[in-house]
């Protein structure tokens, strides 16, 4: 969904994708009608080919969950609380407002009533949400529509302060923050990484790693894997969308991802993300304290899984990774590395031992990866040829835009990073 910041008139413009059984199910015949292999037989590069399977999932999306624009007033709702206890207090009090103004000697009375009408409203408010929650069928829910319901009074007013920033000067931000912190990095030797791998572990001895081809069952488990988010990629496709099709599209993706793996090639049109920039804290008007929200197209999330599940078991399986790495390894979270830091400085006193610790923070440490040290490094680790070489593909050629509400910056290239 999307919207736009509301006019004169107090209303604000939504778009967003008409999702309903009826045409979700129109969607799924849909594409179940598409001769895949007819359409593959037209080109015969992977590009094009995977390029117009991803038209085709638009298009489909698009004629079948079209988008729609709905305008609603920003105006408060009608107020279910107020009650006629309160309606008597309201008009005893534009009297006493009234009677005040012309002796000043009712002024102390007329704010004590004001003061009472306003605790009223306070008690009557706590009543009708404790009644609304104690009579739902699902308190905890409707606990959050309560948060949520007072946190949207406060929607016009956020709207209406628009940003002195633009999609492109978002966009500009984000990409050049790796610039920034190069600068600051000019004299270190970033050779000296490859270095420090070379001399201290060496290259395992050990068969290269190579890539095993997936089934429907693989894809079909990954895609149930992902969340029921409705965020849109470039291609206007939704984790929420795959997973409504996924039957329907499990042979053209088995097909393709199992040609890309072959060919040891990244698909160009699969390396175009949208960027959402989101406040943090501080200064709303300083760029900095804004953070950029990734959306990867979802085919991409699925190659990502599935590329990352067999190149986990390689490196897990080999004993390639130091029993002290933790953040992304299955049982070994990084409140796993707290619990053990912990646990290790217990001992250490119970042991009466001095303890020290040095804690390093790495300044926009995934932006600023050069792909080229880490293509090295893989190599090093035993992936080759074609392996190697989609990592290489994965990682060239990478474009984004910023999304801002209506706008859509122009698209820049993504030279340092990992993807996130």
């Amino acid at each position: 969904t999307s919207s736009q910041p509301p006019n004169a008139g107090g209303k604000t413009t939504y778009c967003y994708r008409l999702f309903n059984d009826i045409n979700i199910n129109r969607l799924k015949c849909r594409l179940s009608k598409i001769n895949w292999p007819d359409i593959f037989s037209v080109a015969d590069d992977l590009e094009s080919v995977f390029y117009t399977f991803l038209q085709f999932l638009s298009l489909s999306l698009d004629e079948c969950c079209p988008l729609v624009t709905k305008t609603i007033s920003m105006h408060r709702p009608a107020k279910n609380w107020y009650t006629p206890f309160l309606e008597k207090i309201r008009l005893l009090l534009d009297l006493s407002h009234q009677k005040s103004k012309n002796d000043p000697n009712l002024l102390h009375n007329h704010r004590r009533i004001k003061k009472f009408y306003k605790d009223q409203i306070d008690i009557a408010k706590r009543d009708a949400n404790d009644k609304y929650i104690m009579e739902s069928h699902n308190p905890c829910k409707a606990a959050w529509n309560v948060i949520n319901a007072e946190t949207r009074r406060t929607l016009k007013d956020k709207c209406q302060s628009k940003l002195p920033f633009s999609a492109d000067d978002f966009n500009n931000h984000f990409v050049n923050i790796c610039n920034n912190v190069n600068s600051s990095n000019d004299n270190v030797n970033t050779a000296s990484a490859i270095d420090i791998l070379k001399s201290t572990i060496k290259k395992p001895e050990i068969l290269p790693f190579k890539w095993s081809y997936v089934n429907p069952v693989d894809i079909c488990n990954t895609i149930c894997r992902l969340s029921n988010s409705k965020s849109e990629d470039v291609f206007g496709l939704s984790n929420f969308v795959l997973k409504k099709v996924t039957k329907e599209i499990l042979y053209p993706l088995t097909i393709l991802i199992n040609w890309m793996l072959n060919v040891g090639v990244y698909p160009r049109c699969l390396k175009t993300t949208v960027t959402v920039p989101i406040y943090k804290k501080g200064d709303k008007l300083n760029v900095n304290n804004y953070r950029p929200i990734a959306l990867v197209p979802v085919v991409s999330k699925i190659i990502e899984s599935i590329i990352k599940l067999q190149v986990e078991y390689y490196f897990e399986h080999n004993y390639l990774l130091s029993s002290e790495q933790f953040g992304f390894r299955s049982n070994l979270s990084t409140v796993k590395a707290v619990e053990n830091f912990v646990s290790f400085i217990i001992n250490g006193f119970e042991n009466r031992e001095e303890i020290s610790a040095l804690l390093l923070d790495l300044s926009k440490a995934f932006d600023i990866v050069p792909h080229s040290e880490l293509i090295e490094k893989l190599n090093h680790y035993g992936l080759e040829d074609v392996e190697l070489s989609l990592f290489s593909s994965y990682l060239s050629d990478r474009y984004q835009f910023v999304k801002l509400s209506d706008q859509r910056s122009d698209l820049k290239m993504v030279t340092r990073g990992v993807p996130q």
